[in-house]
């Protein structure tokens, strides 16, 4: 061989062209894990307030509940999640807003849907999901 630096630099170009390719491939898929995460979380979480919203009985229950009293929301939704998530489940009047009881320090994914009337009474409800990984 005549020319060997030639040869050592292109070899070191495509060892650092390998090193930043595999840097990037480890970001991307870190990324795309937490976001495979949030769509599964948004489709529970949607499916579960529409079946709450389409439920005549705990329609009744969030319209007339105390502010606080979501024990019956909260058996429900229980029923329906998977077990390595944890939420907790609010019912609040339009105008405030709806926020969780603690800070727990993880990503946390947030729905709500409006509970607006019965046909005995006009009482707009927010009832708001909060669901995060264990």
């Amino acid at each position: 061989m005549v020319n060997k630096r030639g040869w050592l630099r292109i070899l070191e170009a495509t060892i650092a062209i390998m090193l930043i390719a595999g840097v990037l491939l480890a970001i991307y898929s870190r990324s795309s894990e937490k976001s495979d995460i949030s769509y599964q979380v948004s489709g529970l979480q949607r499916e579960i307030l529409l079946n709450i919203a389409a439920n005549t009985d705990l329609r009744n229950k969030i319209i007339s509940a105390i502010h606080g009293d979501n024990t019956t929301l909260a058996n429900f939704v229980n029923q329906s999640i998977t077990s390595n998530l944890d939420f907790e489940i609010k019912i609040c009047d339009l105008a405030q807003p709806c926020k969780m009881s603690s800070y727990i320090g993880k990503d946390v994914f947030a729905d709500d849907v409006i509970i607006s009337s019965t046909l005995e009474g006009y009482s707009p409800k927010k009832v708001v999901l909060f669901v995060w990984e264990r």
